[in-house]
């Protein structure tokens, strides 16, 4: 069901506040509402339906909308016509819901991801995927190129864990023979739409990115740098400031597997960090920050790092709300304690802030991790 474009605006007194935990998510979903003027795929996780809705009224209370609700018996062809319906009845914003309830299948992300080019074309503004936390990993792992194609993920689940970190990236989370042949074709048939219609569209610019992080993904870093600076050009001249600083720092990335520290460096400094300064996304500079002190840290300039870590970036995660993101920075602080033989502040940080926390979220992976760090310490202490 297509709702026209209208003014959805609600008042506020009927409108639900935005969770602390979800301030971070909200602002930055709300100032990309306000300022984006081109195609732009966004995911909002989301478990609680009225909450879902309090959200979209706050945004349309900003800029007005379409809304789509998709039922369980449309296919994704169905969600292209109604893309179709939304952008020639002149709407420039619109908002993609699943009626509750409804498990997508795998079956369905594979059609959509077929079909994420014509879905991209039939809407070139921008398009908020209301995506139920149930379906993330489905859609992430059966439609991988359409979730690559995303500006930002924002997770406004209630009493759930975050995102998992490898929905933040790839799809893949190894390239196995199977992966390298099916990422190998997939490059091949951009590389043949780029020959067809060259680099200068929005779909283009998504493409190129893609392309760039499938060749980090398999290896061939001089290919992804050369395909990311090519989109960080064509997202600049299209406006999409957050994508091609996305692009810039997937550049940093790859400078730094080639062990080109100094260059990357100048990049996060200079062009990266400043950019995510400038579009207001706290989230992403306290990232950026870390990658900052990542270097400083691989560089054994530990000064530089700890105070990078503990007054730059666990603030940020800790105003948040982000208590995974905060535990992960606390161990590399303690990382940087142990470096410096400190083995006590060390061993506080693992023990009371950073295992709890992993243990809270039922991480396994993470609390094992941080428990073999431990007995690290004790082993160095000659407690065995």
């Amino acid at each position: 069901m297509v709702e026209p474009p209208s003014d959805h605006a609600t008042s506020s007194a009927r409108i639900g506040e935005v969770r602390s935990e979800h301030s971070g998510d909200y602002l930055r979903l709300s100032r990309l509402w306000a300022r984006r003027t081109h195609h732009s795929w966004v995911f909002a996780v989301v478990n609680a339906a009225p909450y879902r809705d309090d959200l979209i009224a706050r945004l349309d209370q900003i800029k007005p909308s379409a809304h789509i609700t998709l039922q369980p018996d449309q296919s994704p062809l169905d969600w292209l016509n109604a893309l179709v319906a939304a952008n020639k009845a002149g709407a420039n914003r619109v908002h993609i819901q699943f009626t509750q309830g409804w498990l997508i299948d795998a079956d369905w992300w594979r059609q959509a991801n077929v079909l994420r080019e014509r879905l991209a074309d039939a809407f070139p503004h921008l398009v908020v995927l209301w995506l139920p936390d149930a379906s993330v990993t489905s859609a992430a792992q059966n439609a991988p190129d359409l979730w690559n194609w995303r500006e930002a993920i924002c997770n406004f689940a209630i009493n759930a864990r975050a995102v998992p970190p490898i929905l933040q990236s790839l799809a893949f989370s190894s390239v196995t023979n199977t992966h390298k042949v099916e990422t190998e074709a997939r490059l091949a048939d951009i590389q043949s739409y780029l020959d067809q219609h060259g680099s200068d569209s929005s779909a283009a610019a998504h493409l190129l990115l893609e392309a760039a992080r499938a060749h980090e993904r398999l290896g061939h870093l001089n290919q992804s740098t050369e395909a990311a600076q090519t989109a960080f050009v064509a997202f600049s001249a299209q406006g999409n400031d957050h994508l091609a600083t996305q692009t810039l720092g997937l550049i940093a990335d790859n400078l730094e597997s080639c062990g080109q520290l100094d260059e990357a460096l100048k990049i996060r400094v200079e062009q990266e960090l400043p950019m995510f300064e400038q579009l207001g996304d706290i989230r992403e500079a306290a990232i950026t920050r870390g990658r900052i002190a990542d270097i400083w840290q691989a560089r054994e300039q530990l000064d530089e790092a700890l105070k990078i870590r503990v007054e730059q970036q666990l603030p940020v995660y800790e105003q948040l709300g982000d208590i995974r993101s905060a535990a992960i920075t606390r161990g590399k602080i303690a990382d940087i304690w142990q470096a410096r033989g400190q083995l006590d502040e060390a061993l506080k940080i693992r023990v009371e802030q950073e295992l709890p926390v992993f243990e809270q979220l039922g991480d396994i992976r993470e609390a094992a991790i941080t428990r073999g760090k431990i007995a690290d310490i004790w082993q160095a202490r000659g407690q065995l």
